[in-house]
């Protein structure tokens, strides 16, 4: 934030600077500090950065230092945790498994040549909306691990929606995974999450960057 003022801060002049450093409660604490740090720049007498900006300062690093455990905290989300979360979740179940019929009952035709990309890439744009909706529903951000967590919950159900449309339609409930295959498959799921929300993560940042943070 700092490094955004000093940029817009550039073409000031010192007697400018000099009224934002006087007048700095009627400014953000990081306009003040860039405000100082191009006057200190461009003169040989330094400002001292004033007191309680150092308090803020020292408060915004600690804040940074505890960012990496907040990242693994599921706290936030399950303090948060209600019924809004499952309403999501079970439309977005069935939006995907709509898609899925759709794109099964066109597997025929030239334009669908693939099922499983078709599948797997709208599943990866109803997790990101999923991220979407959270953000609208709660005012703030998911960390990594609600996101995490929230991404298992909702692969859960539709995993068993599928397994339960297939029973109605087809009565076929067989499910014959056998435990070692089953560990494996837990691992991977797990593993593909914690990549998937890795490059969610990435994103996240560079939206940051042009203030466009949607999720």
């Amino acid at each position: 934030m700092k490094e955004y003022f000093i940029e817009r801060f550039k073409t000031k002049s010192e007697q400018e600077l000099d009224e934002i450093v006087e007048n700095r409660t009627g400014y953000q604490n990081e306009a003040v500090l860039a405000a100082i740090e191009l006057l200190n720049n461009s003169r040989v007498t330094q400002i001292a950065v004033p007191e309680e900006l150092k308090v803020k300062k020292d408060v915004v690093k600690n804040q940074e230092s505890d960012g990496l455990e907040k990242s693994f905290s599921p706290k936030a989300f399950f303090r948060t945790l209600s019924y809004r979360e499952f309403i999501t979740w079970l439309a977005l179940t069935l939006l995907l498994l709509s898609f899925f019929e759709i794109i099964n009952y066109y597997s025929d035709e030239y334009f669908v040549n693939n099922n499983w990309k078709h599948n797997f890439s709208f599943f990866l744009l109803v997790l990101l909306f999923n991220h979407v909706i959270y953000k609208f529903e709660h005012r703030r951000s998911n960390n990594l691990m609600g996101r995490s967590i929230s991404d298992s919950i909702l692969l859960m159900m539709v995993i068993f929606a599928k397994q339960v449309y297939n029973y109605l339609v087809d009565r076929d409930l067989s499910f014959d995974v056998e435990i070692g295959q089953f560990i494996l498959l837990i691992i991977v799921i797990a593993f593909f999450i914690f990549f998937f929300e890795s490059i969610v993560g990435i994103l996240k940042y560079l939206l940051s960057l042009i203030r466009c943070q949607i999720f």
